[in-house]
């Protein structure tokens, strides 16, 4: 019966240590010693993509300096809201020249309304600069009416000074992310087209064309109301 119980305690024994041995390490060695982690699945964390879309910033250095540029200007919207120079660094924006009675800015307001919707999210900002001398009710009535959707500001002296005082309207400029205008055109521009180039400045692509509108623009007077 002695020889059964000793038997039967080797037995034991060698199984709790064949467990331990056997048994994943818990804490896996540190040091000179320790195993190197594995390069693919280093390799594929840091390929990983992010999360968010990272603006880059405009930085002072880079950015577009002189008159082919985005002015340094804020703009007070027609619902209240400030839109400050700094919201717009890094980002692609659009400036449209408009005019309610200004019948190729109505064909042309609902298709880029939805450039703006689709592409907002990806850095880019649409500006309309009213040359309207009607108040502020009709123009909401008149962005409700075309489902307008980006920020509309009016026009004063300080907007059409640095914008060169556009000549007609609807009169349309595009600007890459570092400030830099890529074109401006004059008459209808083709939702199409701008979307396009927006889209490819979006890419980090580099564009450089003339744009012509698709069909006349109207004079504006010297104070940027109709002739």
């Amino acid at each position: 019966m002695k020889l059964l119980f000793a038997t039967l305690g080797l037995l034991g024994v060698s199984l709790i240590a064949s467990c331990k041995k056997n048994a994943p390490d818990e804490h896996p060695p540190i040091g000179p010693g320790a195993p190197k982690p594995d390069a693919a699945a280093g390799a594929a964390a840091a390929a990983a993509p992010a999360s968010t879309v990272q603006l880059p910033e405009r930085a002072r250095d880079t950015m577009c300096d002189g008159a082919a540029c985005l002015p340094d200007i804020d703009y007070a919207t027609l619902d209240g809201r400030a839109l400050l120079r700094q919201e717009l660094r890094g980002k692609i924006v659009l400036i449209s020249f408009w005019a309610s009675w200004c019948e190729p800015c109505t064909t042309e307001a609902g298709g880029l309304s939805g450039v703006y919707k689709r592409h907002h999210a990806d850095g880019f900002e649409m500006i309309g600069i009213s040359l309207d001398t009607a108040d502020d009710a009709t123009l909401k009535r008149f962005a409700a009416h075309y489902n307008l959707t980006f920020p509309i500001v009016r026009a004063n002296d300080d907007l059409l000074r640095v914008y060169g005082r556009p000549q007609s309207v609807p009169t349309t400029m595009l600007f890459g992310r570092n400030g830099d205008r890529v074109w401006s055109m004059s008459g209808t521009a083709n939702d199409v087209i701008v979307e396009a180039d927006v889209a490819a400045l979006i890419r980090g692509e580099t564009i450089k064309v003339t744009r012509t509108g698709t069909s006349p623009a109207h004079p504006v007077g010297a104070d940027g109301g109709a002739m």
